[in-house]
C-alpha cells in the first residue's frame, strides 16, 4: 500500500512583513497603520520572501480615440480599461465626489467636484500651515487696488430710465475727438482679434456701417485717408470735435454704440503694452473709461427687455474686457464672470440662438430691410453658439457648477469642416462636457469611469504635442498662428484637469481600503491598487510640470508666438496663465512640502490620500536637465511605449526642493517685466506668490536647529517667512528689480544639505475652514482656497 500523499498548503501572507516579524495585529492596508506610525516602509512579501511585483498600469487604460482625434471615438469609452477585469475598479465610490458651500453674511459660493481647489481642501493640515501667508497676499491685493483705482462697472438688474443727455455728452467727449482712432481700432479688431477670439462671429461689416451712421466727419476736416497726426486740429485730444454724433432715435439703438466702444476697448487692451504700436493715431482714453462708457450705453439700451444682436455681442465683449483679457475687478475670473456668462446664455435662449438656424424659420414682421442689415448671418450665429458652449463647459469644470447648455434642448457644437483644427475644437468641448456630466452629477462613479476620463484627456493632449508650439529650425511659412494659439489654449484647459482627476482616483483607492477590507486581502488586488496610486501620483506631477514649462517657454519668447513678451498672444493667454500658474505651483508645493520637511503630520496626510509610502524613491532622480520634450515623453507613455521608469525618475527630481527653487527663480525672472501679467489683479498676485514658496523652504533651513530642539514649531517658521516676504514686497524689490530675488535664491543654495530635518514638532488644527471664520472676506482671506489672491 502506497504511503498517503501529504498535500502542502500553499499559504500566502496577508499581513505586512514588519507586523509579522513583530507579531502585532496588522490592519492589512497599504501602508498599514503600524508602519505609518513607526515611519518605516510597509512591505508585503510572498512565502519565499520576495516582494510583490508592481502591476503594469499600462494595461488599465488605453487610448480610446483614434490618432486623428475624431469626437466619435467617445462611443468606444465602454470598452476602455479592457486590460484589467478586476471588479474592484467598478465599485461605486460615494466619497470620491465632494462639494462645499462657502457662506458668509455678504456672499455664498458653491464649489463642486471638478474644481482643482479640492487639492487644497483635502489637506487641512497643509491649509492651516499655510494660513499665515494669506494676510500678506491680502495686503498685496489691497495695494494693487489702491494703485489701480477703477471706475465702477455694473449692469443694471432691471431696466431703468437712463440719463440720456449725460450719456450723449459722455459719448461726444470720448468718441468725437477720437474719430480716426476709433476707426483705426475697429479695423485692427477685424484683422487681428475677431478670428482669434470669436471665430469671426462679430459682423464687422455691420459694425463699420453703424459707426459711419452715428458719427460723421465735420466739414473742413481731413478725411480718414488723408488725415495725419500732424494735421489734426490742436484741440482734437481735448474738447475739439473731429466728428459729430447723431444720437439714436430709440433707446435700444444705444447697444450699437456700446458694441463699437467695446470693440475699441478690446483693441486697446491687446495693444497698450506692445513694443511697436500698430496704430498711426494715438488714443489717450484708457480702456477703463471706454469700458465704463460701453456699459452705460448698454444699460441705456434697455438690453434686458429689448434684445438685439448688438446688445448680446456687446455683453460678450464686455465680459472679455472686464474679466478675461484684463481683470481689475476681482481675483478669480471664473467666479466673477460667471453671472455675465449666464446672462449671455439666457439672452441666446430668448433670441432663439440655441436652435439650429438651418431648420429654424425666422420671420421678420417689421422693418424688414433694416433687420436684414442688423442681423447676424447663420454662420455667425453658429460660431457664437459654439463659443458659448466652450465657455459653459470650461466654467462648469473650473467651478464645479452644472452645465447650463443641454443638448436635449439646444443645438450641438457644429464644426465648419473635418479639418484637424475643427475636429479638435469640437472634441475639446465634448471632453469638458463629459467631465462635468460624470464628475459634477449626483450619481456615484467608479475608479474605471474616472480612468476613462483621464485617458481621454491625455489622449487629447497627445495629439497636440509641444512641438507645435516650440520654435522650429525652419522659418514659419503658411502657419495660422491664431489657430495654433487656440489649440494651445485648449490643450492647457484640458491638461489642468489631470491633477484633480488623479486625486479623485487616489481618494477612491483610500476609500476602498477603509470600506472594503475583505477585498484587499487579495494580494493581486492590493498590488493593482498600489501600482495605480503610483501612476496617478506620477501623472499629477508630470501634468503640472508640463503646464509650467509650456507657459515659461511662451513668457520667455521661445515659442512660435514670437519673442515679444507683451504681444497679443500673451494677452490672449493671460487668464489661462493666471489660473494654471496658481494651480500648478500650489499643487507642486503640496506634494513637495511633506517630503522636504519630513513632518509626520504632513506625511500622514499625504499618505492617507495617496496610500503611498516613500514614493517616489529619493535616489532615482533624472540625471539631466528637465525640459518640455522629456516631460511629455514620460507623460504620454501609454501612447508612445515609453517605460514608466522615466516618469518615476522625473518625479523624483521634481520632488526635490532645489528643482522647485531653481524653476521658480527662472520663472519669476521671465515674468518680472511682463506688464500684461502685472496689470491684472489675479495674474499680479500669482506673480507675487511665486516667490513665497522658496521663502518658506529657505526659512525652514534657517530655523532647522530650533525645530530639531523643539524650540520652534512650523507655524513659528511660517510667521518668520511671512515677515521676510512682507519686507521684500514693501521694499518693491520683487516687483522692480531682480537683485534681492537673486540674492535670496543664492542664499538658499549656500548649503545643499539644508533640508535634512528629521522631525518637526507640530500640531495642526484640523478645521479646513479655519481661515473663513474671521471677520474678513472669504474671497480675500482664504487666498489659497480661492487659488489666486
Amino acid at each position: 500500500m502506497a504511503p498517503p500523499i501529504i498535500k502542502k498548503r500553499n499559504r500566502k501572507y496577508i499581513v505586512c512583513a514588519n507586523c509579522r516579524r513583530r507579531k502585532t495585529k496588522c490592519d492589512r492596508r497599504y501602508p498599514c497603520s503600524h508602519c505609518t506610525k513607526a515611519g518605516i516602509k510597509c512591505v508585503y512579501k510572498l512565502k519565499d520572501g520576495t516582494s510583490l511585483d508592481e502591476v503594469n498600469i499600462l494595461d488599465l487604460t488605453r487610448d480610446i480615440t483614434s490618432k486623428e482625434g475624431s469626437p466619435r471615438a467617445d462611443a468606444q469609452s465602454q470598452s476602455n480599461a479592457r486590460g484589467c477585469t478586476s471588479p474592484i475598479l467598478d465599485i461605486k465610490l460615494p466619497k470620491v465626489k465632494r462639494s462645499i458651500i462657502f457662506s458668509k453674511p455678504s456672499m455664498t459660493v458653491f464649489i463642486g467636484s471638478t474644481s482643482w481647489i479640492w487639492l487644497v481642501l483635502s489637506r487641512p493640515s497643509f491649509k492651516n500651515l499655510f494660513s499665515g501667508i494669506d494676510s500678506t497676499m491680502h495686503k498685496q491685493k489691497k495695494e494693487f487696488q489702491d494703485n489701480h483705482k477703477s471706475i465702477s462697472h455694473r449692469l443694471t438688474v432691471i431696466d431703468s430710465d437712463p440719463e440720456q443727455l449725460a450719456i450723449i455728452q459722455l459719448t461726444e467727449d470720448i468718441i468725437c475727438p477720437n474719430y480716426y482712432q476709433f476707426q483705426e481700432r475697429l479695423v485692427y479688431f477685424q484683422n487681428n482679434l475677431n478670428g482669434l477670439l470669436y471665430s469671426n462671429f462679430v459682423p464687422m461689416d455691420v459694425v463699420h456701417s453703424l459707426f459711419l451712421s452715428y458719427f460723421t466727419v465735420n466739414d473742413g476736416t481731413d478725411t480718414p485717408s488723408t488725415a495725419s497726426s500732424a494735421s489734426l486740429p490742436a484741440d482734437s485730444a481735448g474738447s475739439g470735435r473731429l466728428s459729430k454724433f447723431l444720437p439714436p432715435k430709440k433707446p435700444y439703438l444705444y447697444s450699437d454704440i456700446s458694441l463699437i466702444t467695446a470693440i475699441v476697448s478690446l483693441s486697446v487692451i491687446f495693444t497698450r503694452y506692445a513694443a511697436n504700436s500698430p496704430f498711426h493715431y494715438q488714443l489717450t482714453v484708457p480702456a477703463d473709461e471706454l469700458i465704463s462708457l460701453s456699459l452705460k450705453l448698454l444699460n441705456a439700451s434697455n438690453f434686458r427687455r429689448k434684445k438685439t444682436y448688438q446688445g448680446l455681442l456687446s455683453l460678450i465683449l464686455l465680459r472679455s474686457c472686464l474679466f478675461v483679457f484684463d481683470n481689475i475687478e476681482g481675483c478669480h475670473q471664473e467666479f466673477e464672470s460667471y453671472p455675465m456668462l449666464q446672462t449671455c446664455i439666457d439672452y441666446c435662449y430668448q433670441m432663439g440662438l440655441h436652435t439650429d438656424p438651418d431648420i429654424t424659420e425666422t420671420f421678420l414682421f417689421k422693418d424688414q430691410l433694416i433687420m436684414k442689415t442688423r442681423s447676424m448671418p447663420n454662420s455667425g450665429r453658429i460660431e457664437l453658439w459654439n463659443y458659448l458652449q466652450t465657455q459653459d463647459a470650461y466654467h462648469s469644470i473650473a467651478i464645479g457648477t452644472p452645465i447650463l447648455i443641454h443638448y436635449e434642448f439646444c443645438a450641438k457644437f457644429k464644426r465648419k469642416s473635418d479639418s484637424f483644427f475643427e475636429t479638435t475644437r469640437e472634441e475639446a468641448v465634448m471632453i469638458m462636457r463629459k467631465l462635468s456630466f460624470v464628475i459634477n452629477s449626483l450619481r456615484t462613479v467608479s475608479i474605471r469611469e474616472i480612468l476613462n476620463l483621464i485617458s481621454q484627456v491625455i489622449g487629447f493632449c497627445y495629439r497636440i504635442p509641444a512641438a507645435k508650439f516650440l520654435l522650429p529650425g525652419i522659418p514659419l511659412v503658411g502657419i495660422d498662428l491664431d489657430e495654433v494659439a487656440y489649440l494651445f489654449k485648449l490643450k492647457l484647459l484640458t491638461l489642468q484637469n489631470v491633477p484633480s482627476l488623479c486625486s479623485m482616483i487616489m481618494t477612491g483607492i483610500s476609500s476602498l481600503h477603509q470600506s472594503n477590507p475583505e477585498l484587499l486581502k487579495n494580494m493581486e488586488t492590493m498590488n493593482l491598487l498600489n501600482g495605480l496610486s503610483k501612476e496617478m501620483y506620477r501623472q499629477s506631477i508630470l501634468s503640472i510640470a508640463i503646464s509650467l514649462h509650456h507657459i515659461r517657454y511662451i513668457c520667455e519668447g521661445r515659442s512660435v508666438f514670437g519673442p515679444e513678451k507683451n504681444g497679443k498672444y500673451v494677452v490672449y493667454f493671460r487668464d489661462l496663465f493666471a489660473t494654471s500658474l496658481g494651480q500648478s505651483f500650489l499643487t507642486w508645493f503640496i506634494f513637495l512640502l511633506p517630503r522636504a520637511t519630513k513632518n509626520p503630520e504632513l506625511i500622514g496626510e499625504l499618505q492617507n490620500e495617496t496610500m503611498l509610502f516613500s514614493y517616489p524613491p529619493e535616489d532615482n532622480g533624472y540625471p539631466n536637465n528637465i525640459d518640455l520634450v522629456v516631460l511629455e515623453k514620460a507623460f504620454f507613455h501609454d501612447f508612445n511605449g515609453q517605460s514608466v521608469n522615466l516618469g518615476e525618475q522625473l518625479c523624483t527630481k521634481l520632488m526635490s526642493s532645489s528643482e522647485l527653487t531653481t524653476f521658480a527663480s527662472s520663472f519669476h525672472e521671465a515674468l518680472r517685466d511682463n506688464m500684461i501679467m502685472k496689470s491684472s489683479i489675479d495674474s499680479y498676485l500669482i506673480v507675487k506668490s511665486i516667490v513665497v514658496w522658496p521663502y518658506i523652504i529657505g526659512t525652514i533651513e534657517e530655523c532647522k536647529a530650533s525645530l530639531d530642539s523643539r524650540q520652534m514649531t512650523v507655524r513659528d517658521v511660517i510667521k518668520i517667512a511671512r515677515t521676510k516676504v512682507e519686507k521684500e514686497f514693501n521694499e518693491g524689490g520683487v516687483n522692480d528689480s531682480g537683485d534681492q530675488l537673486e540674492r535670496m535664491f543664492d542664499s538658499l543654495f549656500a548649503d545643499q544639505d539644508w533640508l535634512n530635518v528629521d522631525e518637526i514638532d507640530n500640531v495642526f488644527e484640523k478645521n479646513p475652514l479655519a481661515e473663513l471664520n474671521g471677520d474678513g472676506d472669504a474671497s480675500e482671506k482664504a487666498w489659497v482656497v480661492d487659488g489666486a489672491n
